[in-house]
This record gives C-alpha cells, structure tokens and sequence, in this order.
C-alpha cells in the first residue's frame, strides 16, 4: 500500500498537475481506509482483553501462586509488604494499625504465613484491630476525653484523673494513646465507667497481694498460670476498696486465653 501511495503522488505527465491532484486523493483514501482497519484491530484486542482478563496472555510457563488455607485466628502477610493481619471469625482479614496494638496481643512476630498477593481477595477487608482490653488508654488527637479499652471494640470514658489513678494507677498518662481520626473509628463508644468501679478486661492485683485476677462479666476470675510476656506489664494494683468494687468468683480463667 505505501508503494502504491508513493506511485500515486510521484507520476507526472503532460498533466502532471491534476496526476498529482488525483494521487493525493488516492492517497488521502488509501489512509482514511488503513486508520478504520488499525482502530478495528484495536478495538477487537481491547474487547478480548477485557472479557478473558488479561491473565490469559500470561505465559504458559507461568506457575499460579499456591494459595494456603488460613482459618480464624491465623496471621498473615503479603510477600513484600510489611503489614501484619488476622484473619477474622468471618474469614475477613483485619490489619494491625501499628506494632504496639500488635503487641498488645502478641508477644513477637513468629507464627505469621506469608501468602501471595494473588491469594489476598479470599479475605475481604475487615477493619483493623484495636488495643486488648484493659491494656491501654485511648484518645483522639481532636478530644480532652480519655477512654478505656473493653472488650467487643468498645471504649468507655474516664470521667476525670481520679478515677484513672484508682482503676491504672498514678502513672496512667504514660498509658494513652493518640489515635487518628482513620484508626479511631475502628472503637465503638461504650458507656462511660461508672466511678471506681472495675472494668471487664482489666488484669489486677490488690496491694500487697501477688494473685493476679481478670475482670470479665463484671466478676473477678483468677488466673491459672503464668500470664503471657505481652500481659505481664498490663496487671494494675488496685486499693482494696477498688478490688471489691466487682464479686468474686469461683472459676478461674487460663493465662492463655487473656490474649486470644
């Protein structure tokens, strides 16, 4: 086609000048015809791509990623992304905002699988992962208030520095944390707590004791064996007119299952 083209423009004769005239023309078609055939073909590759997904070009060659079977409870993370999540009792994956709500829940990074990012989709997003109970304070950047962390994702306000001192203790501000706006979303509000009273997720001890017990179902259980290193720092010693604040109970609870 461009041979002719060039034919088309470049014969003369006695009437060179309305040769060339035509041969402009021709050439002016001739162009006009291949650009409708080069937008067909790239409409039609453009069609197939979309509706076989462009998987399909995919070398023959190349393996598809194996895809391990995570259940509740487990952590994962994707190859070449740092982040760390939990895969939820609804198969959702929930992320960790940042390593010391990670820590709050566990003690170091082993047990984490590694799964290809092609496998992420069979964990629909979940939201994040909040401080376990009792372990820290909560505030936002925006607010004075200072909140509680329960069990369920709630958080309970403080209603004024005594009460923080009795319930965490004189050195309870070394305990908030600021949250963003993104991350504090992620609490419901709760009611607020009601006077010195002990909360459900607080690990305690009375002064001058060394049993350590979990407040939970507004009752103090005694833990059976040795807390977790995550929890160790996270037993409050209370007066003993804070500790009688909730009953106590008969049953006790395992260390083990303060972080699970």
């Amino acid at each position: 086609d461009a041979a002719l083209i060039k034919k088309l423009i470049t014969r003369t004769g006695s009437n060179g000048t309305s040769r060339r005239v035509i041969g402009e023309k021709l050439f002016m078609q001739n162009l006009k015809k291949f650009g409708k055939k080069l937008f067909t073909m790239s409409v039609v590759s453009m069609t197939v791509a979309w509706s076989v997904g462009l998987s399909a070009f995919v070398p023959a060659g190349a393996a598809a990623a194996t895809c391990p079977e995570l259940e509740a409870g487990d952590l994962f993370k994707v190859a070449g992304n740092a982040a760390v999540y939990l895969v939820n009792s609804q198969n959702k994956r929930m992320y960790f905002p940042t390593e010391a709500v990670y820590k709050s829940w566990y003690k170091d990074f082993s047990g984490i699988t590694t799964i290809d990012m092609s496998c992420v989709d069979a964990y629909a997003a979940g939201g994040g992962v909040n401080f376990r109970p009792g372990s820290r304070l909560v505030k936002s950047f925006l607010s004075p208030s200072v909140y509680a962390v329960g069990p369920n994702n709630m958080k309970h306000k403080i209603d004024n520095e005594a009460q923080a001192v009795a319930l965490y203790g004189a050195n309870w501000p070394t305990l908030v944390t600021h949250l963003n706006d993104v991350f504090d979303s992620n609490y419901q509000v709760g009611a607020p707590l009601v006077g010195n009273t002990l909360h459900n997720g607080q690990l305690v001890k009375k002064a001058g004791e060394s049993t350590v017990y979990y407040v939970w179902d507004n009752a103090l259980k005694m833990v059976d064996g040795a807390l977790p290193t995550q929890a160790v720092n996270d037993v409050r010693t209370v007066s003993a007119t804070v500790f009688s604040s909730v009953s106590l109970s008969s049953g006790s609870v395992t260390a083990a299952t303060i972080v699970n």
